[in-house]
């Protein structure tokens, strides 16, 4: 028996979205590979598979003679993943006890993922065959060859979220799969690759009594494995079969106040809207398994809500400061047409109108607000992708301002505060402020300068996590100054764009600001963020 050695790494940042997630508190899913033997590059494709999956912090093991697996060993693990076959091999036989361990393995709850080729064996074995999908009766494929791959079921755990793509690789035709399979995925066969023009599938599972089994038929060979979309199939499947992901239990809680996802009974965001609120905010901020990450309304500064975006002076009236018995401010925020459009995937987009006058005036400022929030992917994280347009709505200009900074005529240690702002939850420990460039060194509690990027990291309940915001490269004063408190209780920071000074947005002139919010177990370094600035580049050039 040569099993090699298991591997554990940190969640790739590369994947796409997911809303299945292994809850920090769990092990991680193990992983044996059935490997040794293929019609295909096994040699190339299992390195391939494995570094996939690992690279997705799943444990991995790997045998090259899955005719010595025993019931002992198979009790190790959570999911088979079969890239093995004896197709061109009929010597390579399993015992009565090899197979009988295999079988109850899966019956009793065990996973079950075939790659490609990986089920094309024992055909005198039909108890196999309600497994895996299997070489039949007229079955061929293509040459390889760049198809569509459609979703079928969006609904299904392994779908969630996930967009169509396209990919270069073998497209199966007429194979044999387990009589209870459900099709998730198909792939186009056209006329023109000697299909039909008709659609093949290429994602099916199916159960076999209480195990999981999917068959996925990409994957020829490791350049096809390199597609992202491949990537995230496998690791959502393997999941899946693991029975390790809690998106069946993330449901929509929604009042005339608020929307909220849950996730058995547990808060993952809430926004909140209603009128008694002196602003609309973000709170609680969560994990997926309801660690909070926010604060609102704190003692020392009760004004602070959470995830939150206040201006501090309009025209010279605060907006900011609340009066501590009443909840108001010296300016006045309103916001009416509030539309909340939630969808099956988890994620949801917020529309509202705002605007913010000088009490018993008319508005001088208004606001269209949207923000839309992903669902999580593999790794747990989840993003607000936050957009505010600010038009000057009177005959006069609007001039936005903050409490002067050090330096400036009447400067104070703590000025320069106005925007998007967050109060991380106090009850953390362990806190950490990095930039892309460096990790933050602050002075006097007190950190500003200029960055595309900011995360405020902590270990909250025992678990490390963040929260981090990017700034969009059009912004004003991009890359943005950036305002952080590290201090005792408060824990805050904001790309405070108007930090180092006012700006006024001429009449009937409009201010665009965009931002993403990133929540995220475990803690983030610069690269971490460099890596997530590019992707933020990269949506924003995408057509709407």
């Amino acid at each position: 028996m040569n099993i090699k050695s298991k591997s554990l790494v940190v969640f790739s940042a590369v994947l796409l979205f997911f809303c299945g997630i292994v809850s920090a508190a769990q092990q991680p899913t193990r992983v044996l590979i059935y490997s040794g033997a293929n019609n295909h590059k096994w040699s190339e494709t299992t390195p391939a598979i494995k570094k996939i999956l690992t690279d997705a912090a799943i444990s991995v093991d790997v045998i090259d003679k899955p005719a010595d697996v025993t019931a002992k060993l198979l009790s190790k693990y959570d999911v088979i993943v079969s890239n093995w076959n004896n197709f061109r091999d009929k010597s390579l036989v399993w015992s009565d006890e090899t197979r009988k361990a295999y079988l109850n393995f899966i019956s009793k709850g065990g996973g079950h993922v075939m790659v490609h080729a990986g089920g094309s064996s024992f055909y005198d074995w039909p108890e196999y065959h309600k497994i895996v999908a299997s070489w039949g009766k007229g079955t061929n494929h293509s040459r390889k060859h760049e198809f569509p791959v459609t979703i079928e079921i969006p609904d299904h755990p392994i779908c969630r979220g996930l967009k169509p793509f396209k990919t270069k690789d073998e497209l199966w035709r007429n194979t044999k799969f387990p009589a209870s399979g459900k099709i998730l995925m198909t792939g186009f066969s056209s006329k023109k690759s000697g299909g039909k023009d008709n659609k093949e599938p290429i994602l099916t599972v199916s159960n076999y009594d209480s195990g999981r089994c999917v068959n996925f038929m990409l994957g020829h060979d490791a350049a096809t494995m390199t597609n992202p979309g491949f990537k995230t199939v496998l690791v959502r499947s393997v999941l899946w079969a693991a029975d390790k992901k809690q998106s069946d239990n993330l449901q929509w809680k929604k009042t005339d106040k608020s929307i909220a996802l849950k996730n058995n009974g547990k808060t993952v965001w809430q926004f909140n809207y209603g009128k008694e609120t002196s602003k609309p905010f973000f709170h609680p901020v969560a994990l997926l398994d309801g660690t909070v990450l926010t604060e609102d309304r704190p003692a020392d500064h009760p004004w602070h809500h959470a995830l939150w975006f206040t201006w501090k002076y309009i025209n010279g009236v605060n907006f900011w400061e609340e009066n501590r018995k009443t909840g108001e401010s010296n300016g006045k925020t309103d916001w009416s047409n509030v539309k909340v459009t939630t969808q099956s995937d988890n994620s949801a987009k917020i529309t509202m109108n705002l605007t913010y006058s000088h009490k018993d005036q008319k508005p001088i400022l208004s606001e269209k607000r949207t923000m839309v929030v992903s669902p999580a992917d593999e790794n747990g994280v989840y993003y607000i992708d936050w957009t505010s347009k600010f038009t000057a709505c009177s005959e006069t200009d609007v001039k936005l301002d903050r409490t002067p900074i050090p330096g400036d005529p009447g400067g104070k240690g703590w000025g320069g505060y106005a925007g998007l702002s967050v109060r991380l939850n106090g009850k953390g420990e362990k806190w950490e402020v990095t930039t892309e460039k460096e990790p933050i060194k602050f002075d006097s509690g007190t950190f500003r300068g200029k960055a595309n990027s900011m995360e405020f990291s902590g270990v909250f309940s025992g678990k490390p996590a963040g929260i981090a915001i990017l700034d969009h490269p059009k912004n004003l004063n991009a890359p943005t100054p950036w305002y952080a408190i590290a201090g005792k209780p408060m824990k805050y920071f904001s790309p405070a764009v108007i930090c180092y000074k006012p700006h006024t947005i001429p009449s009937g002139k409009t201010l665009e600001l965009k931002y993403r919010v990133i929540i995220h177990p475990k803690k983030w370094n610069p690269e971490n963020l460099k890596s997530q600035i590019k992707k933020y580049k990269a949506a924003s050039k995408q057509p709407k």
